[in-house]
């Protein structure tokens, strides 16, 4: 997607894919091949069509606590490697960091006990 300053985003590292149609959503996270879909909201959402394709995808995701990605999130399979983050997190980058550190170790080992079986 794109931010609402893409060129700091890419300063800090991001990649800015730009507007997409939902008709080619699929092929452009396949293209990309993330690990993760987070979607940080601070607002609580009544929808997100976002959330809908990362779950579509088979992404696992990330989401703060809060609004409807938080209940969508919490009313998956609880094998799903998904997390919903306390939303205090948005105030302590390093700790969240270190929450996507976690996650990322988890899903790296769950996606290779997957793969062995």
């Amino acid at each position: 997607g794109y931010s609402m300053n893409d060129r700091l985003l890419q300063e800090a590292g991001g990649r800015v894919t730009g507007r997409y149609l939902e008709e080619n959503a699929q092929s452009t996270l396949k293209a990309l091949s993330p690990h993760v879909a987070w979607l940080p909201s601070v607002w609580p959402e009544t929808y997100s069509y976002t959330l809908s394709i990362a779950l579509q995808a088979g992404l696992p995701v990330a989401v703060f606590d809060i609004g409807a990605m938080a209940r969508r999130i919490g009313e998956c399979d609880p094998k799903a490697e998904h997390r919903i983050l306390p939303l205090s997190l948005t105030k302590r980058p390093a700790q969240l960091n270190d929450c996507f550190t976690d996650f990322r170790s988890s899903y790296l080992v769950s996606d290779t006990l997957r793969q062995a079986s």
